[in-house]
């Protein structure tokens, strides 16, 4: 009876075994993310482990020094702001991942920076809740001084807001689908355009792109843009690449997004032109994970 014993429990041994060692075969032959063998991926802001922070909207001063971006911690995103994206206090964090530091707890939607780097400017979150048709509060930020001038403007809901190019004194921002310009010097709206996202090019010119949210044309070049495509939660699987002459749109390879299967949103070009910062998430079925902030660097190396 005893000798039974020992053969069921060796038996029983082997085939604990045997099934360990089949789950694993089976999860390293999964695909992993791209961000485990793609070393031009950079994680800047958030952890891929324990998600507490929900970080978005990074945009990069001149200079490529420095990333300013928003954040929120994930029970407060998830509890009070519904999984809206793009909102969060204001942060900023050196290009090299060091000196992370919140610069005002103001909550913020849509930010941008000026062509000197000087200032900010963002939507900032109504007092409201989520009535995002009140969302009509502008706020010009100083970097150094982090004052605040506000402009109330007569066009609410604001999704995107950019600063003029050389030396005009103008915010274009889209509401719905109408692009305004508020001139900052009589605090004057004139709507320009209409259309879902835009940007203004090196030459200062603007663009109004009739298909594509968040359009963000290359420092070097008037004639590309890169956006992302559609996707629950906000964001999209996979980044797009605009040809502004042709029209023509080409989907990028999987690769260069961190997560198999997961979102980006925000892409936003470094001064250099090679390299992009963007929010990115891992999957997610049911409710959104939060956002990191990542750089993708040798851009255009790995799309030729």
């Amino acid at each position: 009876m005893k000798a039974g014993q020992e053969l069921f429990t060796m038996r029983h041994q082997r085939m604990i075994v045997l099934a360990v060692l089949t789950i694993a075969t089976v999860m390293l032959s999964c695909p992993r993310d791209p961000y485990t063998y793609n070393t031009n991926l950079k994680l800047l802001v958030g952890d891929t482990i324990d998600y507490q922070d929900h970080s978005t909207c990074p945009v990069v001063s001149p200079d490529g020094e420095k990333v300013y971006f928003l954040s929120l911690p994930w029970d407060e995103w998830d509890e009070e702001y519904n999984y809206q994206d793009g909102v969060g206090r204001l942060y900023e964090v050196k290009s090299d991942g060091t000196g992370k530091r919140k610069l005002l707890d103001n909550i913020f939607e849509a930010i941008t920076i000026s062509p000197d780097g000087k200032k900010l400017a963002a939507v900032l979150w109504p007092d409201s809740g989520l009535d995002r048709d009140a969302t009509n509060y502008i706020v010009l930020i100083d970097v150094n001084t982090l004052s605040m001038d506000t402009f109330v403007v007569s066009h609410g809901g604001i999704n995107q807001i950019e600063f003029g190019k050389i030396s005009e004194n103008a915010l274009y921002f889209s509401s719905g689908d109408k692009i305004v310009r508020l001139d900052l010097s009589d605090t004057t709206e004139q709507i320009v355009g209409y259309g879902l996202g835009f940007d203004i090019s090196p030459d200062g010119k603007l663009y109004i792109d009739s298909k594509l949210h968040y359009v963000e044309i290359n420092p070097d070049s008037n004639d590309l843009a890169i956006s992302v495509d559609t996707g629950s939660f906000g964001g999209g699987k996979r980044f797009l690449l605009r040809h502004i002459t042709t029209q023509e749109i080409d989907t990028l390879p999987a690769s260069l997004i961190p997560y198999s299967g997961g979102r980006v949103n925000f892409p936003y070009w470094f001064p250099s032109g090679d390299k992009i910062v963007f929010s990115s998430a891992s999957p997610s079925w049911e409710f959104p994970h939060p956002a990191q902030i990542w750089i993708l660097e040798n851009f255009f190396e790995q799309i030729e």
